[in-house]
């Protein structure tokens, strides 16, 4: 709730400054973008606090030395990002024009498929119903023309190939063949039933069998996750429970898949197992029936009439034939006009913009009456999935470090005093190569926001604990120089001795040394 009630402020907030800002700003693409808020370069955590070295006077005045110490490392990363909301896109024009109407503000809440702006459409309208009216008038004439006269030669033909068929059916007396064939066909139809019902019963069984041992399996692997995914709530830490609890969750997810899957086999022969049995004694009918009006023969005035059936049904197929007028250029004309009225729908729906999904606008970039330009962003939107923060400009260094759902601390510059619980959501990286930079997506614990509301644009400091190294050798920063590669400057006589140095963990007071110095070294301070 108290997300929700500072997402509400910030809209708010936005829906003034956007319009003062548009009240004096020039159309889009003519006046200067905003300012946007860049997260200052990776900085890195302190560390315990332990009394500073002392450094210590040499034989000339404008040197300062210090000795490397052995002592406890924090090893933590501080990184520095912004609120964003999780799911925003910007919506833009297809094509240059001047915007006629922008039908929402910042802090409108807009439904799926909603208009929010339109460029001036020009006489397209006028042109769009000219081009609907003359479709619907091509329309018009070809089914006055046509549809009717088709229609009728249609049912015309099909009414005389049926009468056709009844005369020849009963003009034919059965041959023995026939009657044999029939006899055989019932006798047929008779196993396939006795066939049917028993190859059916068998499938069921069958499936219902394989559903049984599948629920039967699935509670087997449900009791070992259920006991994994209680080691791994005693053990969070523990390796080997998280594998183990992982496995076994895919291995459910399968055994359920497994079960869903079994049981739709099982309905599914059940089903076919009626169908199957009703659809064979409904072919042991048609046999039996087809049998017994062979055995019939001829009937004289069954042939009489079927005869006058196909002439009165031939007189009607005629009739229909000269009434038929189809029109080639009405046919011509109406694939004209559809393809007028989809080019100009097309050219009006290329001048609007709709909502993609349902959602808040958070910023309108445009002014009613004024030029903007083909996919320049216009709208910006978020839906409802909230926000997170978004951390930029990371080095290869950090991002090697970084793991997807590693639990982090953050802080917010207004709220400097509380820290909120979050985790790392997605890592993504820019380019290529050692110079490359990466971002990262950290999602909050909406359930420890008690007191705090989140702004949009809000700065956040996000620190991650990687533990503590103890009993390591260190120097503070100002005694490391770098090129190259790290190294410091030692006193030599009267002069300076440059070693090189490889370092291991770095905070804003200490730098590991991992080699290249002893305990007790002396090392110019810059």
């Amino acid at each position: 709730m108290a997300q929700q009630n500072g997402v509400r402020r910030w809209l708010a907030t936005t829906t003034v400054l956007s319009a003062i800002t548009l009240a004096g700003c020039s159309p889009l693409g003519s006046g200067p973008a905003p300012e946007v808020w860049t997260p200052p370069p990776t900085a890195v955590a302190v560390v315990a606090p332990t009394a500073a070295p002392t450094a210590m006077a040499t034989a000339e005045p404008d040197r300062a030395t210090v000795q490397v110490q052995r002592g406890d490392l924090l090893d933590e990363l501080v990184l520095r990002g912004q609120v964003t909301p999780i799911v925003q896109q910007d919506l833009a024009f297809a094509q240059n024009g001047i915007v006629r109407r922008l039908l929402v503000q910042a802090g409108a809440q807009v439904k799926t498929g909603q208009l929010l702006a339109e460029l001036d459409l020009g006489t397209l309208p006028q042109e769009l119903e000219a081009a609907r009216i003359t479709l619907g008038q091509d329309q018009a004439a070809l089914n006055q023309s046509t549809q009717s006269g088709q229609l009728a030669v249609r049912r015309a033909e099909i009414a005389l190939a049926e009468a056709q068929a009844r005369l020849a059916k009963v003009q034919t007396p059965p041959a023995p063949e026939e009657i044999a064939k029939a006899r055989a066909a019932l006798q047929q139809a008779e196993a396939a039933l006795a066939r049917t019902r028993n190859d059916a019963s068998a499938l069921k069984t069958k499936a219902e069998l394989a559903y049984w041992q599948a629920v039967a399996d699935r509670d087997r692997v449900k009791t070992r996750y259920e006991a994994a995914a209680q080691a791994l709530q005693n053990n969070p830490t523990s390796g080997v429970a998280q594998q183990q609890a992982t496995e076994l969750e895919a291995a459910l997810r399968a055994a359920e898949e497994t079960v869903a899957r079994l049981k739709i086999e099982f309905d599914t022969a059940a089903n076919n197992e009626k169908a199957g049995v009703q659809s064979a004694e409904a072919a042991v009918d048609l046999a039996r029936a087809a049998l017994d009006a062979l055995l019939k023969g001829p009937d004289a005035f069954a042939v009489a009439d079927a005869r006058r059936a196909v002439q009165l049904a031939q007189v009607a197929l005629d009739e229909a034939r000269q009434q038929l007028r189809a029109n080639p250029l009405t046919v011509k004309a109406i694939a004209s006009s559809q393809l007028s009225v989809q080019k100009l729908e097309q050219e009006i729906e290329s001048r609007r913009v709709y909502a993609p999904f349902e959602g808040s606008i958070l910023a309108v970039e445009a002014r009613a009456g004024f030029m903007v330009e083909a996919e320049a962003p216009l709208i910006r939107m978020m839906d409802g999935s909230g926000l997170h923060i978004v951390v930029s400009n990371i080095s290869p260094t950090d991002q090697e470090r970084l793991l997807t759902g590693m639990n982090v601390l953050i802080s917010l510059n207004r709220y400097s005093n509380q820290t909120i619980p979050g985790s790392i959501k997605a890592i993504s990286q820019a380019g290529r190569g050692t110079n490359s930079t990466g971002s990262v997506q950290i999602g909050l614990d909406t359930s420890n926001l008690q007191g705090i509301d989140l702004i949009l644009g809000d700065p956040a400091r996000i620190v991650i604990d990687f533990g503590r190294k103890q009993n390591a050798l260190w120097l503070p920063p100002d005694a490391i120089r770098r090129d190259s590669g790290a190294y410091v400057l030692v006193p030599d006589g009267s002069g300076e001795r440059r070693v090189d140095i490889q370092t291991g963990i770095v905070n804003s007071d200490r730098v590991e040394i991992v080699q290249g110095l002893n305990v007790n070294d002396v090392v110019i301070v810059r």
